[in-house]
């Protein structure tokens, strides 16, 4: 395990587990890991949990004494005796399955882009815990996030059929949200990052 920066084109290189990729942009990262799980041209919500998975991350489900905490990452400590894997993101349950899948995309984008770069921190024995908390969740990880669960060719396709349908625009918002399960504001940020519009 390790990193590799080429100081001639800044791409990073990442190599975990099976996992081998190399990239310059969180949407290029993103764009890998679907290819490389053969999630890059369905038609369907990405299966997000799946694919933390495949990534060496197991998800499950805990309720968070603070609602401004959406998930946490845990590597190391006791977290292989409890949840029979070293690497786990706890996803609240108080929140709704679609704001769910977004951060647990977003910690897996942490993960792949810093986690797994950090020898130190996949070797060392105490319990690494990162929290993230509503504050954080599009931060410099969105374009990941926007990508992984909502790839921009498929993005493109399903808005010309709600634009298609006639649909106004609460009703494109509506439907893509449904298509890709993701809260209406991601959608949004989807809309705008792509600069399309009805």
């Amino acid at each position: 395990m390790g990193s590799v920066v080429n100081l001639l084109d800044y791409k990073k290189s990442r190599v975990t587990n099976s996992l081998s990729f190399s990239y310059t942009t969180e949407e290029e990262l993103a764009s890998q890991i679907l290819k490389m799980f053969n999630y890059d041209n369905q038609n369907i919500a990405i299966p997000i949990v799946k694919v933390s998975k495949h990534c060496g991350l197991k998800v499950y489900h805990n309720n968070f004494y603070s609602s401004d905490i959406l998930a946490k990452l845990l590597i190391g400590g006791i977290t292989e005796a409890r949840y029979s894997s070293r690497e786990v993101i706890l996803v609240n349950s108080n929140n709704l399955l679609f704001e769910q899948r977004v951060s647990i995309a977003r910690l897996l984008g942490y993960y792949l882009d810093e986690v797994i770069t950090n020898e130190s921190f996949l070797k060392q024995g105490f319990l690494l815990s990162d929290v993230l908390y509503s504050s954080e969740l599009y931060d410099k990880y969105i374009e990941f996030v926007l990508n992984i669960l909502a790839p921009s060719e498929i993005f493109r396709r399903q808005y010309e059929i709600a634009v298609d349908a006639g649909l106004s625009e609460i009703g494109i918002y509506t439907y893509l949200s449904r298509f890709f399960e993701v809260p209406n504001s991601f959608i949004q940020y989807k809309v705008k990052s792509l600069n399309i519009s009805k």
